[in-house]
């Protein structure tokens, strides 16, 4: 994917930080599956990603359901295939 698509979740993660849980989670599982490609992996920690999804889960942290996507997507960006 084009490095577009991530800066437009990350932005709008960004946007809406305190406003809304549902899309910091959206935008985490976004992330989290976006970010099983190795390659793209890469764009979402160069977009400050890894800001964004820590950023939402400290927002959120009585939501369970967005710690599992944040967590998800923190382990999938901790990933180093190198």
């Amino acid at each position: 994917l084009e490095g577009h698509t991530f800066e437009a979740i990350i932005e709008a993660m960004e946007i809406y930080e305190e406003r809304s849980a549902e899309i910091q989670m959206k935008g985490c599982g976004l992330i989290w599956s976006l970010a099983m490609d190795q390659k793209d992996r890469k764009y979402v920690a160069e977009l400050r990603g890894c800001e964004a999804v820590l950023n939402a889960s400290l927002a959120y942290m009585e939501n369970e359901s967005l710690q599992v996507f944040a967590l998800g997507a923190m382990k999938v960006l901790s990933f180093d295939t190198k």
